[in-house]
């Protein structure tokens, strides 16, 4: 059984094995480190904030078939280095985590998923996705945005049938608007005849955790969203300040959120912002327009890709969390100041989620003050 490929910069197989099916039809760049910078506020020294640029490859393979949602095999290859985040691991049904992608465990995958139901496709691209909008939105959105700008835009989109059909008014604004979708379940094989998949465009340095991601596709997917957010909702929002509290959210919640809001509401106004009750193009609007935004670090933080440039976003995190990639590498990139304001934990934070960055937290409300002021 061969991991294809061991390396996304590892070209041998595909050029090996041209007649099994694989293509390598847009080539990969190798990790370069770029020293982008952070800036905290106007008048402010800037820190640097090194990250890894690179690109995945984009691939098509001939008579595919897809196990667990994710994993295309064929013949004796089975495509898994950059599927997502994880890298160089497997999402399985042998297994509640992510396990190595080692050749026992590819075996016992292959050999789970022999008893499943097929369903055959013609021409597909693989996006795959889960129920996280922040994950969808660094992690498989992306990946769409490099098909739309090299494959044939009639192929059927492949996502996992966790990804809520809200998620979709992503693909109407890069441009797959007219491409059928299919939810995929991880319990039936599907055989496609011609299948496109591209690496996964974000994740971290396989040797060192470095932040890395696919910087020129972020940058023209932002633009192109923009651009097309800017044709559909032509008077922009009057939102200038928001905050997305995560009430109402299960896990990794503000113990103290009103003395927070009491405490924001004299400094400033600002709008409550509740992503999933909005449009996707709605959401965009307003954090794109928007001279501040504040957040608790969750799946909603990728909307400040969207920020505007000298916008400034404040991230509330918990205690002790790195909390490298989310916000601050999207200001990094996107010339937005950054503001972090962390909280800490008390005997009444209680852990919902199965993690342990799930666990909720307290915050200082003197901080969030600190944080706001100016505006």
């Amino acid at each position: 059984m061969n991991v294809i490929p061991s390396s996304v910069f590892d070209h041998k197989p595909f050029n090996d094995n041209k007649c099994q099916g694989l293509r390598l039809i847009d080539p990969t760049k190798d990790y370069r480190i770029l020293n982008t910078f952070l800036r905290f506020a106007i008048n402010t020294p800037q820190v640097k904030y090194p990250v890894y640029d690179y690109k995945p490859p984009l691939v098509e393979f001939d008579n595919a078939t897809i196990l667990y949602g994710k994993y295309p095999l064929v013949n004796n290859f089975f495509f898994v280095d950059g599927m997502t985040y994880h890298r160089n691991q497997i999402e399985c049904p042998i297994s509640s985590k992510p396990i190595p992608a080692s050749k026992e465990n590819i075996e016992k995958v292959i050999l789970t998923s022999s008893t499943y139901d097929v369903e055959e496709v013609d021409e597909a691209f693989l996006v795959g996705g889960n129920g996280n909008f922040g994950h969808f939105v660094f992690e498989n959105l992306p990946k769409a945005y490099r098909f739309t700008t090299e494959n044939n835009r009639d192929a059927t989109i492949l996502v996992d049938d966790s990804v809520p059909e809200r998620f979709y008014d992503f693909f109407k604004l890069i441009g797959l608007g007219k491409n059928p979708i299919k939810k995929i379940k991880k319990n039936i094989n599907y055989k496609v005849k011609k299948l496109t998949v591209v690496g996964c465009c974000a994740h971290r340095h396989p040797k060192n955790s470095v932040v890395s991601c696919d910087i020129d596709t972020f940058k023209y997917m932002r633009a192109h969203i923009l651009n097309a957010v800017r044709e559909m909702i032509t008077k922009k929002s009057p939102i200038k300040n928001y905050f997305i509290t995560r009430n109402g959210e299960k896990w990794r919640r503000l113990d103290n959120i009103s003395d927070v809001k009491d405490v924001l509401n004299k400094e400033i106004s600002y709008f409550e912002f509740f992503p999933h009750k909005l449009s996707v193009p709605e959401q965009i609007d307003i954090a794109f327009n928007s001279d501040l935004g504040i957040q608790v670090a969750g799946g909603s933080s990728p909307l400040s890709i969207f920020a505007k440039r000298g916008s400034t976003q404040v991230e509330i995190i918990a205690p002790g969390q790195i909390g490298d990639w989310g916000v601050m590498v999207w200001c990094a990139l996107f010339g937005v100041f950054y503001k972090r304001v962390e909280g800490e934990y008390k005997e009444t934070s209680i852990n919902y989620g199965s993690n342990p960055i799930d666990r909720d937290f307290y915050l200082n409300p003197d901080l969030i003050k600190l944080a706001v002021k100016g505006f």
